[in-house]
């Protein structure tokens, strides 16, 4: 059976589990993650400094990475980037989203979609899927985002970056707008492709018309 297929299974023990059922899963579904992900995690450092280091290793303390732990969050952060496989890239999904739910003791519906998703992406290297999200645009071209922020103002001039992504958040196209806890608001599609808050914030001044940021300005 395919991930793909067990992925369906998933969807389907998340809705009918009690609490500590889908708690159960989600432990599950993080080590299989983590299985996806060990051949990379020496490739990926951590974010600290030479000196940081040495402090750590002079006092005997581990900086390897321990992917059951908090560690995840900034794992997952450092992997951007890093030139993973779609396979591997849905595995950091599936991981910081697992890691989300274990941490907040709960598995909302939103974080249930996040993981079912990214475990059928673990496929991706085997099917080809994930490709087409790597693919380059034109010099000039606006992202699918950018151009549905465009078009929210041109008849929403005055909406603030709040308004148009709850807007967008209502008719997703396929993307999955996230607003969690631990990593605020970001925009994923498959796999690969993120746009944080604060770009999308820079996308919505960029795209917003001439007249509207003059009436903006304070005075």
């Amino acid at each position: 059976m395919t991930r793909t297929k067990e992925a369906q299974d998933f969807r389907v023990i998340f809705r009918l589990a009690d609490d500590a059922g889908r708690l159960k899963l989600v432990h599950q579904l993080r080590d299989v993650a983590i299985g996806v992900l060990k051949p990379v995690l020496d490739k990926i450092p951590r974010a600290m400094s030479g000196e940081a280091r040495a402090a750590y290793q002079a006092a005997g303390i581990s900086i390897a990475w321990d992917l059951t732990t908090t560690d995840a969050f900034e794992f997952y952060f450092q992997s951007r980037g890093a030139g993973l496989t779609a396979s591997q890239q849905s595995a950091a999904e599936l991981l910081i989203a697992c890691t989300q739910a274990l941490e907040d003791g709960a598995v909302p519906e939103h974080l249930q979609t996040n993981i079912v998703d990214a475990y059928a992406g673990l496929d991706a290297d085997d099917t080809g899927t994930g490709k087409a999200f790597r693919r380059g645009r034109k010099k000039g071209a606006l992202s699918p985002i950018a151009k549905r922020v465009a078009d929210y103002l041109k008849t929403h001039p005055k909406a603030s970056a709040i308004n148009v992504w709850d807007a967008l958040a209502k008719n997703p196209k396929g993307y999955r707008f996230t607003n969690g806890i631990a990593l605020g608001r970001f925009i994923e599609k498959g796999v690969g492709e993120v746009m944080g808050w604060q770009r999308f914030q820079n996308v919505v001044t960029e795209q917003r018309p001439a007249e509207a940021k003059r009436r903006r300005k304070p005075a």
